[in-house]
């Protein structure tokens, strides 16, 4: 850990409550693993007070790594006393990092939450290493004891006493490992047994420590795991969503795979996945086609290598809506990257949660946009104005498409697929719209000139709608289609907005649909007209000069303010999952942020 590190974490220590902050750690503890009550069965204002002097006196010796070993060795031993195992600190570090977000509200940004996930990390292996010492401690004076069985009791104690610390460790080991709770298996471990869960939004905490793989359970993402357990949800829409682990506390090298079906052994695969990104993210992500009404069945199990045990652990299941048109995920995670094109070198700059990258594609002129392909792939790709050309360069292959003529504007969006991209223009000088139906072209006159193309997915299906923002007069104009049966397609008009505002539609409440937004450079401020509830909010964030970069940065399923400041190649964000920020250089003046395919 360096010194920053530390700072952020005895500053986040100072603005808690320690009584708001026991209480949160408990909850979160006792509703991971509920089997922890047995391993604390001391009366709640010790627990309290115990984490409490725990934490102070790990943080006191921050400076000192001979002192912070010898605490936490001695920590170590007293949890082993108390029945705690190795397998009890994933849970204990899960709920501790829950419990400073909940609590420290006010300064805890992802900074300070990876701080204290390294110090946990660190103390927490020290802890253990005591616990290993107090063991081996133990089985000595078990080994010594059995030489002396010719000896009466009364002998037995007075020789053992000459070690008042070893007898000491001998009794409390051998009670511990008496009284050390069989953990059960959690409540959903088998199919028939899987938890229900619905909307939207699911976001859950859950564990698959002790669970198993019943009879007639398929390998999972086509790995033995062994430690599965089940969830089940019904799609309240059609829609792309993303199912994921990859907010978890810890890199447990989880695997998801979801399945229609009544039985475990008579199911339908649907999707899987094994490794956000093998050897670094060992969490998993992938996004999916759902459609309304219809139940699946999601398994979460932990990865098995050869004859080790499957991964077993606490784990954050996440199911949201899926946007990738409206925020750039080239690392494919969940989260939005950050993402520059340099029109200087037409060059692309990727800062990705898990990975970066750098490569040059396109020229000086172009125009970035954002296309991603199924699979959870994205392609590189520019539209060329001087000659009317979509250049791409995806995971497999490279081509050019002539899409379009002079004056035209490039739209991307998933107008005939679930979230594949289909290119299209519209046309300003006749308010015409070409989109490329794979071996035809359909043409839409819907909007005039100066209008700004906004199509995306307004409507509860999986097909992106014809959208304009007229600046004009501030309002915007929806045609809501229907691929299959055009005549079906209905119209929207809504004024929201003035002259000047940017449109920036996302999903920013959550509830699967594009919210209508804009962003007024005048005043930096974001209004959003909520699809959820049809109820306008206003939030400042940014100046003049900002360009908004919508996305969802921490990958909650809600889209977070953000902007990129040119002037000083900055980015500024506020998450949507906990309100704090995060502020990034990346970037420099002349720079397009690529975080969604952007008309104005």
């Amino acid at each position: 850990m360096n010194n920053l590190q530390t700072q952020l974490i005895r500053e986040s220590f100072k603005r808690v409550s320690m009584q708001a902050l026991s209480e949160s750690f408990h909850d979160h503890l006792f509703t991971i693993q509920p089997g922890m009550r047995l391993v604390f069965p001391q009366h709640p204002f010790d627990q309290k007070r115990q984490l409490t002097e725990m934490l102070k006196s790990l943080i006191e010796s921050l400076d000192d790594a001979g002192q912070l070993q010898a605490v936490s060795e001695s920590l170590g031993r007293r949890h082993a006393l108390d029945g705690m195992r190795d397998e009890h600190y994933l849970a204990f570090g899960t709920a501790l990092i829950a419990a400073l977000r909940e609590t420290d509200i006010s300064g805890f940004t992802p900074e300070t939450e990876t701080a204290w996930t390294e110090f946990y990390e660190l103390t927490s292996n020290e802890m253990k290493r005591g616990a290993r010492r107090l063991s081996d401690n133990a089985v000595q004076i078990q080994e010594s004891t059995k030489q002396e069985n010719t000896m009466n009791i009364f002998t037995q104690a007075k020789a053992i006493t000459t070690n008042l610390f070893l007898i000491a460790m001998f009794v409390a080991s051998a009670f511990a490992q008496d009284a050390t709770p069989n953990i059960a298996p959690p409540a959903n471990d088998g199919f028939a047994s899987a938890e229900t869960v619905s909307g939207m939004q699911v976001h859950i905490t859950r564990t698959n420590v002790e669970a198993t793989k019943e009879p007639g359970e398929p390998s999972h993402a086509n790995n033995d795991g062994g430690a599965s357990v089940w969830f089940k949800w019904t799609a309240p829409m059609s829609r792309v969503m993303a199912f994921s682990t990859n907010r978890s506390a810890t890199n447990l090298n989880t695997i998801i795979h979801i399945y229609r079906g009544t039985s475990v052994n008579a199911l339908l695969s649907e999707h899987s996945n094994n490794d956000i990104d093998s050897g670094s993210n060992l969490k998993s992500y992938f996004r999916f086609a759902a459609i309304q009404g219809r139940t699946y069945y999601i398994a979460v199990d932990g990865y098995k290598s050869g004859s080790t045990p499957p991964a077993q652990g606490v784990f954050t299941l996440d199911i949201q809506p899926s946007f990738p048109f409206q925020g750039a995920d080239f690392d494919e995670d969940g989260m939005t990257d950050f993402s520059i094109f340099r029109p200087v070198n037409g060059t692309w700059y990727i800062d990705g949660t898990t990975r970066s990258n750098t490569r040059q594609w396109g020229i000086n002129g172009d125009m970035p946009l954002v296309t991603p392909f199924s699979g959870d792939k994205f392609f590189y790709t520019v539209y060329r104005p001087s000659d009317n050309n979509f250049y791409f360069q995806g995971p497999e292959a490279n081509g050019v498409f002539h899409f379009g003529s002079a004056g035209d504007i490039p739209v991307v969006a998933n107008f005939y697929s679930t979230d594949q991209s289909n290119y299209a223009v519209f046309r300003p000088s006749t308010g015409v719209w070409y989109l490329n139906r794979f071996d035809s072209v359909e043409t839409y006159r819907f909007g005039l000139n100066g209008d700004i193309p906004v199509a995306g997915n307004y409507s509860p299906d999986w097909f992106a709608d014809i959208a304009v923002f007229r600046p004009s007069n501030g309002t915007w104009y929806i045609n809501v289609r229907n691929p299959g049966e055009p005549s079906d397609n209905t119209f929207r008009a809504v004024q929201f907005g003035t002259a000047g505002d940017k449109p920036v539609p996302a999903d920013y409440d959550g509830d699967g649909l594009l919210d209508i937004a804009v962003y007024r450079p005048s005043t930096g401020v974001w209004w959003v007209l909520q699809s959820s509830n049809n109820q306008a909010t206003a939030f400042k964030w940014g100046i003049s000069e900002d360009v908004p970069t919508t996305g969802d940065f921490d990958g909650d399923g809600k889209f977070d303010y953000a902007v990129f400041r040119p002037s000083q190649g900055s980015w500024y964000i506020r998450r949507s999952s906990d309100n704090s920020v995060v502020i990034k250089q990346f970037g420099q003046s002349g720079d397009i942020p690529v975080t969604a395919s952007r008309s104005f």
